[in-house]
């Protein structure tokens, strides 16, 4: 393989559910991951349950019309509060973003870190070959995710 395709990705502060079908980003391309908050030894700990994309739709049109995330959001309320955070790439100058180039990114974060509910991408990424550097409110995500070393199925 060549050379890695370097970019960030910021993360937003955590969302509640309400607030987050109130967030309209002005721009269509952006990730989001539905995380679970709760206290273990009086500490927050998140666990991310879902790594998803839009591109050229808002996040609530994608949210209220995903009915696996209403069903994963009623079986982990129980458990701890449900939080979103919203995740903008950023391209080196010269660089486009696509469509292609957002799932890929998808994809690798979902790779990365095997969310117990995505289904797509969590047995091999076949992408291009990536550099990410999470920015922002990332945790529990890596700081960096590189593709260069994953095995190709």
């Amino acid at each position: 393989m060549g050379n890695a395709y370097n970019l960030k990705v910021r993360w937003s502060r955590n969302y509640t559910i309400e607030g987050a079908l109130d967030h309209e980003d002005e721009e269509y391309e952006f990730l989001y991951m539905v995380l679970r908050k709760r206290k273990y030894k009086g500490v927050d700990k998140f666990k991310v349950l879902y790594i998803g994309m839009c591109y050229s739709e808002y996040f609530s049109e994608r949210f209220r019309s995903h009915h696996k995330l209403w069903d994963m959001i009623a079986e982990q309320y129980t458990i701890g509060k449900i939080l979103i955070r919203f995740g903008k790439i950023i391209l080196p100058p010269g660089r486009r973003i696509s469509e292609k180039l957002v799932r890929d990114v998808e994809a690798a974060l979902i790779q990365e870190v095997q969310p117990e509910y995505n289904e797509m991408s969590t047995y091999a990424y076949r992408g291009r070959e990536l550099k990410i550097k999470n920015i922002g409110n990332y945790s529990p995500l890596p700081r960096i995710i590189e593709t260069s070393g994953w095995e190709w199925v």
